[in-house]
């Protein structure tokens, strides 16, 4: 199969609508294609990591962002004059939308029905696609999360009973014993 487009970005109409995935180009004339469409008031969108894109082109500088978490701390290299959260699961300045990673690029998508359609239509299509119209906390709750699920041991259950019980008494001696451990066992340096 061969896929054969209809412009080049020199030549391309204006959208209404750009969203910038991980996989976009960098070529110059696709940052110069960005660089006009932000220009010209269009509404950017990037998805996960697709914000490098924004960054490399410029027009993330003064501006707040977002990407997935693990890729903050390169955007903010590429970006230095752009304030970039690593919490948020989205954020807008004016136009421009970041999203953290894909599925909050549906998070995302999601507000944005909401802003143009109202509550009614965002909810209806939250139930369609079977996921919260708005996700509580931000970013670092799953990052956390995953990482203590991926630890097959008990210390990789622990972490997950105190991520889920921080209002809790986290006491050594409630540790150990949710660990079904002595205290001298676990506060063991050996184990």
């Amino acid at each position: 199969m061969t896929v054969v487009p209809d412009y080049t970005f020199a030549d391309a109409p204006e959208a209404d609508i750009v969203v910038v995935g991980a996989q976009s180009g960098r070529s110059p004339p696709y940052l110069d294609y960005l660089r006009r469409m932000t220009a010209r008031g269009r509404l950017m969108l990037s998805v996960c990591t697709g914000v490098s894109k924004f960054a490399q082109a410029g027009i993330l500088d003064g501006k707040l962002a977002t990407t997935h978490w693990a890729y903050c701390s390169q955007l903010a290299a590429l970006a230095p004059r752009a304030q970039i959260e690593p919490d948020a699961l989205y954020v807008r300045t004016g136009r421009l939308y970041t999203s953290a990673g894909v599925t909050a690029g549906m998070d995302m998508a999601l507000a944005m029905v909401e802003e143009d359609w109202g509550k009614t239509v965002s909810l209806a299509v939250a139930q369609e696609l079977v996921m919260y119209l708005c996700r509580p906390g931000g970013q670092s709750q799953f990052s956390r999360h995953l990482q203590a699920e991926a630890r097959d041991d008990r210390f990789g259950q622990l972490e997950l009973w105190m991520l889920e019980h921080l209002d809790k008494n986290l006491s050594v001696e409630q540790l150990a014993a949710q660990a079904n451990l002595s205290v001298r066992h676990f506060a063991s340096p050996g184990r």
